[in-house]
């Protein structure tokens, strides 16, 4: 029974010594910006103060050590510290003004003096990801917009993370949107066919993520019909004076060829 009871005494003793982290959200987010806060404590039974390592992809960027804080020279330098005022068991950071740089995997170290890890328990990682919202979108027109003639809309933003989405909407003079295949989400192209003046007016293309959204407008004036690249008047009138033309010429042959005769 007393070895038993010492057995359990030891045991509990080496349990107690065992330092170990844990991760609030091993996946973080936000956007561009923004802040946010990367949450790693740890549990320990030693009083003493803890050593403290924050790394992101390798160098070191935030540091706790003999009870002095080092912000090390980083781009994060004047944007990182910690959460709780340090010695605490929340060992948690912030990051200000994010930006899509800051993406990828952070790793918090703890070692305590008096405390023990087994297969890495000390350490915390944690994959950050910043949300770019889009940039603003550039709308054109391709094609002549001519009555009975196709052209097609482009929208498109430079940048913007996750890749944006597009949807494409007439607001004036008259609401309509627009349903696939005529409109395609991924490449922000709105194919119009078979123009008619109705179709005139402004129209709208909204660039959309995760992160915001960001739109851009342009106006569509459907012309007369168009023949060769002119209107429809002025083709007919060049086509007459043409053929007007070729009648003069043969006219003044026939005159020639009866005179000789």
């Amino acid at each position: 029974m007393l070895i038993l009871s010492l057995s359990l005494s030891l045991f509990s003793g080496l349990s107690s010594a065992l330092l170990e982290m844990h991760v609030g959200n091993v996946s973080v987010s936000s956007v561009q910006g923004q802040q946010v806060v990367l949450p790693v404590w740890y549990k320990s039974s030693s009083q003493k103060k803890p050593y403290i390592l924050w790394v992101f992809e390798r160098p070191g960027i935030l540091t706790y050590i003999n009870g002095i804080i080092k912000v090390e020279e980083t781009s994060l330098k004047h944007r990182i510290g910690f959460v709780h005022p340090v010695p605490h068991f929340n060992v948690s950071i912030f990051i200000n003004n994010t930006q899509e740089v800051d993406s990828g995997q952070y790793a918090c170290t703890v070692n305590v003096e008096d405390d023990s890890a087994i297969d890495g328990k000390n350490i915390g990682l944690v994959n950050l990801t910043v949300l770019v919202p889009p940039s603003a979108p550039t709308c054109q027109i391709h094609g002549s917009p001519y009555v009975g003639g196709n052209i097609t809309m482009s929208c498109k933003s430079p940048s913007g993370k996750p890749i944006p989405k597009y949807r494409w909407e007439r607001t004036a003079p008259t609401s309509q949107h627009f349903i696939e295949p005529f409109q395609d989400p991924i490449s922000g192209n709105l194919m119009l066919k078979n123009l008619s003046r109705e179709m005139s007016g402004t129209y709208v293309c909204t660039a959309k993520n995760n992160a915001g959204v960001s739109k851009c407008n342009i106006t569509l004036e459907v012309n007369s019909c168009e023949w060769w690249g002119l209107p429809v008047w002025w083709g007919l009138h060049s086509w007459a004076g043409v053929h007007r033309h070729h009648l003069k010429d043969d006219l003044r042959r026939w005159r020639k060829g009866s005179r000789k005769q």
